[in-house]
């Protein structure tokens, strides 16, 4: 009997204890896991991240440069252009250039005689291609606002157009002969141009250029009177015709020493500490100091030139913020990030090829033989198959291969890879440095030659104005004295002679034309209406 009990008992144990375990499995089933915060890219807000800035995960040249006019502790290596991984050279297999080159050591040929070779050198870094089945586009007109942005427009019985936005905002007027555009970033540009060829821009300010033309030896050259802030300066340029595009090239009026070229465009074989920029306390400087720093030292002209054209470009960015009454009041911040050592290096390189184009330019204009805008200028760069970085002079609208619009600025770099088609009248580049995320890091933009020659032409005028100051300034404040014979007295261009000399009226003609431009806005909006012409 006693055995019997415990044979139910055992029974019933069991039981209740499959009875349990079959609860258990069933609420794991029904019951939700605890709650976790997983990540994914899909939660990024759309353009954001880094493969939509051209961001790597991989840590980048850490900073260890000491501050500003401080130089580095004993034992430290100096805070060069960039400091790279390791010194081992090895070959590019596509350009044939050795790579993996320390970036305070520029990569240079070895002309004879100090002589910088004509063809300069090609950059180290990627080379980005183009976008595939991307066709180039054949209207080399600058469209404001972007084929993109849906607009109204309107036309008057006089012949005038307006462009409204869908936010109802002004874009573009074209009265009286002059085009008024309304930058996304605030502002507007002038431009009016005469049956004679000459050319006035301006902005709301009374700030820009008067451009008149003159001939020489049958060719078109144009002098551009430039006013800005009290201060009066001019530059020249000839007008040649690429495919089918009439674009003016940037002509020096004068040429330095061969021996001056070779000293800047060779390493001084010494590294130079170099304070005397003069920026400290600047509000250009301290709203773009997030987005570029100056070389703590300088191994030779090319990275001085550097820091000094891109120091010009911003300056004029910031000027162009205060003259459309948007004066920055906080430091300058950038989703993509500052001016990184190879863009800077690739800036350097391009300083570098154009130093050795204007020492052949300036043999020429020693037995008095003009350039061949064909050969030296814009059609050059984009033929020789080698990789060029170009620096935005004003706020661009470009398009990428999307076909979305975008907004470049002054300040920007922007790299073409390669060769466009005989017949393209634009380009395909990568945005290599943006200031802002409008146009990221690594974005593929269509740019019209016209556009990049005035880019190429402002780093001209901006390279002569610092070799001017280098040799200036040749062995004092920190710079190396020049080599004998570097001081020898420039050589004038063929057509320095006869060039006309600044426009003496340009303030008050800068001044006229924007209250003409006022008169014939004012008239456009009025009989458009309120309502961008609905």
């Amino acid at each position: 009997m006693k055995n019997l009990k415990r044979r139910v008992y055992l029974v019933i144990g069991v039981s209740l204890v499959a009875a349990f375990s079959l609860g258990q499995a069933d609420d794991k089933k029904t019951t939700k896991p605890p709650s976790r915060r997983v990540v994914t890219t899909a939660a990024r807000p759309a353009g954001t991240g880094p493969a939509a800035t051209g961001q790597t995960s991989r840590p980048v040249y850490p900073a260890q440069r000491p501050a500003v006019g401080q130089r580095p502790a004993v034992g430290q290596p100096p805070a060069g252009p960039a400091s790279g991984p390791s010194n081992v050279h090895t070959v590019d297999p596509n350009s044939g250039i050795p790579a993996g080159r320390r970036m305070h050591e520029p990569v240079t040929n070895n002309p004879p005689n100090g002589v910088p070779p004509g063809t300069g050198t090609r950059p180290n870094g990627p080379v980005r291609n183009m976008p595939p089945n991307q066709p180039y586009p054949q209207n080399n007109v600058r469209v404001h606002p972007p084929a993109a942005v849906p607009v109204r427009e309107w036309q008057g019985k006089s012949g005038s157009t307006a462009q409204f936005g869908t936010d109802g905002k002004l874009r573009q007027v074209s009265a009286r002969g002059m085009t008024i555009v309304h930058p996304p970033a605030g502002g507007r540009v002038i431009v009016a141009v005469r049956p004679d060829h000459s050319r006035i821009v301006t902005n709301g300010a009374g700030h820009g250029y008067v451009q008149a033309p003159f001939n020489f030896r049958g060719h078109e050259y144009a002098r551009r009177t430039y006013y800005s802030q009290g201060h009066t300066y001019v530059n020249y340029y000839r007008s040649y015709s690429y495919h089918n595009v009439t674009l003016v090239e940037y002509t020096p009026v004068r040429y330095y020493s061969p021996v001056f070229y070779g000293w800047a465009y060779h390493p001084w074989g010494t590294t130079v500490y170099y304070n005397n920029w003069g920026w400290s306390g600047s509000p250009w400087y301290s709203y773009y100091g997030g987005y570029f720093q100056p070389y703590q030292s300088y191994p030779s002209a090319a990275f001085w030139l550097t820091d000094y054209i891109i120091a010009a470009s911003l300056q004029a960015s910031y000027q162009q913020q205060i003259d459309a009454q948007a004066q920055p009041s906080e430091p300058y911040e950038s989703d993509n990030g500052a001016l990184t050592p190879e863009v800077k290096q690739a800036i350097a390189a391009e300083v570098q090829r154009q130093l050795a184009l204007e020492n052949a330019e300036g043999q020429q204009a020693g037995q008095n033989i003009e350039p061949d805008p064909i050969s030296s200028g814009l059609p050059r760069t984009l033929s020789d198959g080698a990789s060029h970085v170009f620096i935005v002079v004003d706020p661009l609208n470009v398009s990428d291969s999307t076909g979305k619009s975008c907004v470049v600025s002054d300040g920007d770099v922007l790299q073409i890879s390669g060769p466009p088609p005989q017949d393209a009248t634009a380009g395909f580049l990568t945005v290599m440095a943006s200031k802002d995320r409008d146009c990221p890091n690594g974005d593929v933009v269509t740019v019209a030659y016209s556009d990049l020659q005035d880019m190429q032409n402002e780093m001209r005028a901006s390279l002569d104005a610092g070799l001017n100051q280098l040799q200036t300034q040749s062995g004092q404040d920190g710079l190396p004295p020049a080599p004998r014979g570097a001081t020898a007295p420039p050589v004038q261009s063929a057509f320095a002679p006869i060039a006309p000399p600044p426009d003496p009226n340009v303030a008050f003609e800068l001044s006229q034309q924007a209250g003409a431009a006022d008169q014939a806005e004012q008239q456009v909006i009025n009989e458009a209406g309120s309502n961008g012409g609905q």
